[in-house]
């Protein structure tokens, strides 16, 4: 029995490789993978009936049969989960019911790869807010995510053109869009500081609501709980000012 396994994935599925082939004197190994896929576009794999070959005894083997279905099955899970967020759905992957897949599964993929999407881009955002930036590189799967939905954000720039400034306290590099300075903890820009506090409710709000949607598709979906939020750095008293020829930190 031959299935199909279609992806609408913007990455590339595998290889993923399994100790099966088509001769069952033989046994094999076959490697499985699927090309990305542009939006609007999908990319399907042929998945064939193969033979597992174990060993029996008196230097004699046999071929186990492994049915093209079960082989799709499996494949499309180690293709399709164990994602970051896979809890808000994840890469359109599924076995067609047919030999190619119908408008139906296309539109249920799409739907679930783009709730994943905007679940994606929401936590690069309010990763960029807050700071950390690291992880949000260029080829990441938040800049892919964004870019399969037609999207562009602040983090998507070339790093040239990420700015940074000066924290007027300390003198550390600040990145822009940020108003506390992660060295000395002060607020070097309190309206942007409000600002991002209300850009936080916005995402939470959205996460909520995405939430909400897996719920209703399936009430006894597991979600994860959403990691709690750092504690804010305690805040350094402000020195106060020096006295005309003492130096601070110094004994005579």
């Amino acid at each position: 029995m031959t299935k199909t396994i279609c992806s609408i994935f913007f990455n590339k599925c595998g290889p993923a490789k399994r100790i099966w082939g088509p001769d069952p004197n033989r046994g094999g190994l076959t490697t499985y993978e699927i090309e990305a896929a542009p939006r609007g576009e999908y990319r399907l794999l042929n998945v064939e009936d193969a033979f597992q070959r174990e060993y029996v005894g008196s230097k004699n083997y046999v071929g186990i049969p492994v049915s093209g279905d079960s082989i799709a099955t499996d494949i499309v899970k180690e293709f399709s989960e164990g994602v970051m967020l896979a809890r808000f759905g994840g890469p359109g992957v599924f076995v067609c019911r047919a030999d190619e897949p119908s408008a139906d599964e296309l539109r249920a993929a799409n739907k679930k790869q783009t709730r994943w999407c905007r679940a994606l881009i929401n936590e690069a955002q309010g990763d960029w807010i807050r700071g950390k930036r690291d992880h949000i590189h260029e080829g990441s799967v938040f800049h892919k995510a964004a870019e399969w939905m037609g999207e562009s954000y602040e983090w998507m720039k070339p790093p040239e053109q990420v700015f940074t400034a000066s924290c007027p306290f300390c003198g550390a590099q600040v990145p822009a869009g940020v108003p506390v300075c992660a060295t000395c903890g002060r607020t070097i820009n309190p309206a942007l500081e409000k600002q991002i506090q209300e850009q936080m409710a916005k995402l939470a709000e959205s996460t909520a609501k995405i939430q909400a949607e897996v719920l209703a598709e399936n009430p006894t979906a597991t979600l994860e709980p959403e990691e709690k939020p750092e504690p804010a750095a305690a805040k350094p008293p402000i020195p106060p000012p020096l006295k005309p020829g003492v130096r601070q930190g110094v004994r005579a």
